[in-house]
């Protein structure tokens, strides 16, 4: 593998400390970035202009990091986990008026994906092709790279010096966590504070974009043992598989026979729980979910989206009766209905309609206090409590 260019050292950091990760730059300010971040991300708090002592790596949070003579701003969102922030890097493009790219590494492979933008037109982007170990490239800026390698670590290695390239002819330094915050070239260091669990839908719909984006999945608050008993009963299910315990991610062990398993998510620390009743395909879960919330007298939340017409809602029924419902397709009227709150007023609505719907879903589901996570989480990550499968039919999807 070729050697790692100064502008990307923290790859050789990471890749060194053997984690995942995922990190956003944006050509801005600080002060320009950050409030622009917390209308995007879950962050708790903020600490500007910290002192400049010690090394980066000793600071417990995000680092958001600006450096001088250099127009870009970086932010170390997340190490050891990656979550894909395509989206909210093309948002922050837009918002900022100006070019945001996000890095991110999913696993320990090696296996690096980007995506660039300007005020929302992508520029560039790569991502990794899982299903057969290749890679979608696509540029504005310079020539399409060609991947034509034939072995995995010679893809690798071309991707790290297509990267390298890329931040060097864009002046994007990325440095390891190593980073002696007293440096010369420092010029200012902040600190984000993000939850110790997630919240919202973001997650699941960035996963679920990469593929067929039709589902309807919906939450219960309430615990995963009764949820499960009236599924069973309502759905006459084959078979419950309580606790699953794997080390593969939850995709892989609904992939591992031909039969159409139903995944039920009990997050950690949070009273919901999660049922992707149908992922791949759209059907109507109305009835069965307000059956759902009489029947244990408690919230249920639904998500659903529809590939063909773009069409994204949800329903919030509590005790049985249907108390908000929101969604439209993209180019129609967004449609509200509520007896908890009023309409929302949008700003940029119709210059950003699907990103601002679903900022506003995700943020529904916040205040819920609901988490939808995606299927690339391991069984026995932190962030799942418990992860049972009920047994629809023997026929896969």
């Amino acid at each position: 593998m070729s050697a790692t260019h100064p502008a990307f050292a923290f790859r050789s950091w990471v890749r060194t400390a053997g984690v995942p990760y995922s990190i956003l730059a944006a050509k801005a300010s600080l002060d320009e970035l950050v409030p622009e971040l917390k209308g995007l991300l879950q962050i708790q708090n903020h600490q500007p202009n910290l002192p400049l002592t010690g090394k980066l790596s000793n600071l417990q949070g995000v680092p958001a990091v600006k450096f001088k003579d250099n127009p870009w701003s970086v932010v170390y969102w997340s190490i050891g986990r990656a979550p894909l922030l395509q989206d909210d890097c093309r948002t922050l493009s837009g918002k900022l008026g100006t070019q945001a790219i996000h890095l991110t590494e999913k696993d320990t492979s090696g296996w690096v994906e980007w995506f660039l933008y300007q005020e929302r037109e992508e520029l560039e982007a790569s991502q990794w092709m899982q299903h057969d170990d290749s890679v979608y490239f696509r540029s504005l800026l310079r020539r399409q790279v060609k991947f034509k390698q034939s072995k995995p670590a010679e893809i690798r290695a071309a991707l790290d010096r297509a990267v390298d390239d890329l931040l060097s002819e864009q002046g994007i330094e990325i440095p390891g966590l190593d980073l002696d915050l007293a440096a010369a070239n420092v010029e200012r260091v902040d600190l984000l504070t993000l939850p110790e669990f997630p919240l919202g839908m973001k997650e699941f719909q960035t996963w679920i974009y990469q593929g067929q984006p039709e589902y309807a999945i919906f939450a219960v608050k309430a615990p995963i043992e009764q949820v499960g008993q009236i599924l069973m009963e309502r759905s006459h299910a084959k078979e419950w598989r309580q606790r699953i315990q794997s080390d593969q991610d939850i995709w892989a062990v609904l992939s591992q026979d031909n039969a159409y398993w139903i995944p039920m998510l009990q997050p950690t620390a949070n009273p919901w729980t999660v049922v992707y009743w149908m992922c791949g395909d759209w059907v109507d879960i109305a009835d069965l979910c307000q059956e759902v919330s009489s029947t244990l007298q408690t919230r249920v939340i639904t998500l659903a989206e529809e590939d063909t017409s773009g069409a994204v809602g949800y329903e919030i029924y509590a005790q049985g009766k249907e108390i908000e419902a929101a969604g439209g397709c993209p180019g129609e009227e967004f449609c509200f209905e509520s007896e908890i709150r009023e309409e929302p007023e949008f700003d940029n609505f119709d210059e950003e309609e699907d990103e601002t719907i679903n900022q506003f879903i995700h943020e529904t589901f916040i205040e819920e206090g609901v988490y939808i996570p995606c299927w690339d989480l391991k069984v026995s990550d932190p962030y799942l409590e418990r992860v049972d499968l009920l047994l629809l039919s023997n026929t896969g999807h």
